[in-house]
């Protein structure tokens, strides 16, 4: 498990040396997309799953802002997962999530190691860095678990969240065969993990 510090940002501040990704692609990719590979690709499966605290006393008081902003926002439900190649930040890889409902997610790339490196709700100005390594495989398909974010009833500059990977494999297969059918099978496994190693709950 590993727990971090959230960052509210208002204005980002993009300095020099940056660099911004030029492609997003998504993580859920349709079948035609992942039916031929490459020598030098892969593809992964694995699942993101969203939970946010309930808020332990009635959340109406004039002052509740100083507390953070509202987690749950029913009128922007979702938060994008992001992941990047850490040789290779021109691309970026997104999945978008809303609590309490898991995303399976089917995805071809280029081998190497790559991070989800953050989680952000841009509508609401919330970003998180974040630092989940997974591996790709050339000519595999790899499970690489399921990623559970637990988000705080209020985020605030001071807030923390929880970063768990969970090894679902057997559910996650079965959930991505019913739309990739043969594309899902003979998956084998290998973890995401932190850089201590590992993370099994």
């Amino acid at each position: 498990m590993k727990i971090i510090s959230l960052c509210v940002f208002v204005i980002l501040i993009v300095s020099g040396c940056a660099i911004t990704p030029t492609h997003i692609i998504r993580m859920k990719m349709p079948v035609q997309e992942i039916s031929q590979i490459e020598q030098t690709e892969g593809i992964i499966v694995g699942s993101v799953l969203i939970k946010v605290a309930k808020a332990r006393e009635v959340d109406d008081s004039r002052w509740s802002f100083l507390r953070g902003k509202r987690t749950e926002d029913s009128e922007y439900p979702a938060f994008s997962i992001l992941a990047e190649k850490y040789d290779d930040p021109t691309k970026e890889y997104i999945i978008h999530a809303e609590p309490d409902q898991e995303v399976v997610f089917v995805t071809k790339m280029p081998a190497g190691d790559y991070h989800f490196h953050r989680i952000s709700k841009p509508i609401r100005s919330l970003s998180v860095r974040t630092d989940i390594p997974f591996t790709v495989h050339a000519g595999k398909k790899v499970y690489i678990g399921r990623l559970v974010i637990v988000l705080p009833a209020r985020l605030s500059s001071t807030s923390r969240i929880i970063l768990k990977v969970r090894d679902a494999k057997e559910s996650t297969i079965a959930s991505a065969r019913e739309i990739y059918g043969n594309l899902a099978a003979n998956v084998v496994k290998d973890l995401m993990w932190e850089k201590t190693g590992p993370i099994f709950h």
